[in-house]
């Protein structure tokens, strides 16, 4: 923005620009670390104090393997994930050491699922377990005029879920889909927090047993009733039940609350009703819906002071959407899409 005949910029966009190779702006250039920082950068000290950091490294690995039983086919996917993370940020932007953060993390996860599908000529089915073993590690630190914080945390998730599926067709007019999940998490949490140098605040299971170690445990499901008039044409009713896990708050400042640590798994019902259309021989698709969600113990997101936090509460959603999505020729494809909320409410929470 221009205010007379100031502008407001900040640093990235000038620093090092003038190398920019001939003439050109955003052009590419090569410029070592050690001639950045120690030729382009010293002339824009005035701007921030602390150095910025962005390093995350990330390994993913997966095997598949597949295999016909006859009556059904046999997968199984394994997976497994490493991150490291390094993030510091000077946060107010000036020379002064107002308000700095930073943030080392480091996070190792395997999973497995397997699982066996089949079909009839009017059933198809599914039906496996899934597992997943997760550990997180992460180490902070904030600075404030006067006042310097860090905090340690630890968390150890072991997960362990059942499931299954069925779509039956009745007749030619309708068909009916039932399933199921059961989900349980085993989870467990340390953490540390210091001021200037001196631990106020410590939370593991030496310390609260019963809060720094919990099991979240819940099924979800799902009814749907389908009619299909024409080849081009579904409509469909449907009851779904999902569940999201619990966790644990990780406060930056006091005060602090032991047990407004842990927050409750959420559960959400959602209650639809909508059409899929094929027209133009499959050339526009247009489908729309109606639904209801019913939150139970909504994890609703909140900001205190510098504090942030999850707590439970009750909630709604109503609203309708419609999708269109047209392809007139092979090389051109067209969306657009509205939704509509009449009510999106969260109880003792303002939106």
């Amino acid at each position: 923005p221009t205010s007379g005949k100031r502008v407001e910029a900040c640093p990235n966009h000038y620093v090092a620009y003038g190398v920019a190779e001939a003439g050109r702006d955003y052009n590419t250039v090569d410029i070592s670390e050690r001639t950045l920082r120690d030729v382009y950068l010293p002339p824009f000290k005035a701007s921030f104090d602390h150095r910025g950091l962005f390093d995350r490294t990330y390994w993913n690995a997966t095997a598949r393997y597949e295999h016909d039983l006859g009556f059904a086919q046999l997968t199984s996917i394994t997976s497994y994930q490493d991150l490291d993370k390094r993030y510091h940020d000077d946060t107010d932007n000036s020379p002064f050491p107002i308000f700095n953060t930073g943030e080392e993390q480091q996070q190792s996860q395997w999973s497995e699922e397997l699982r066996l599908a089949g079909q009839t000529s009017r059933l198809n089915w599914v039906a496996g377990l899934y597992g997943l073993d997760i550990h997180v590690r992460v180490a902070g630190h904030g600075t404030l005029p006067g006042l310097e914080i860090g905090f340690n945390d630890a968390q150890d998730t072991e997960s362990l879920a059942l499931f299954g599926q069925v779509e039956y067709q009745l007749s030619k007019l309708f068909s009916v889909i039932l399933g199921a999940r059961y989900s349980a998490d085993w989870k467990k949490f340390y953490f540390r927090h210091q001021e200037n140098g001196a631990e106020d605040f410590a939370f593991d299971r030496s310390l609260f047993p019963n809060l720094a170690s919990k099991k979240f445990d819940d099924y979800s499901g799902k009814i749907e009733f389908d009619i299909k008039p024409n080849e081009d044409t579904l409509l469909y009713l449907s009851v779904n039940r999902g569940t999201k896990g619990g966790g644990f708050n990780v406060p930056s400042f006091p005060p602090f609350d032991p047990d407004r640590m842990v927050f409750d798994q959420e559960v959400l019902i959602n209650y639809e009703g909508g059409y899929k259309l094929s027209l133009a021989g499959d050339k526009i698709t247009f489908n729309g819906s109606g639904f209801h969600y019913d939150y139970r113990q909504y994890q609703a997101f909140s900001l205190e002071g510098f504090s942030q936090s999850i707590t439970n509460h009750p909630a709604e959603v109503n609203g309708v959407e419609i999708e269109l999505a047209a392809r007139p020729i092979e090389a051109l494809r067209l969306n657009a899409f509205a939704t509509h909320l009449f009510t999106a409410r969260v109880e003792d929470v303002t939106l």
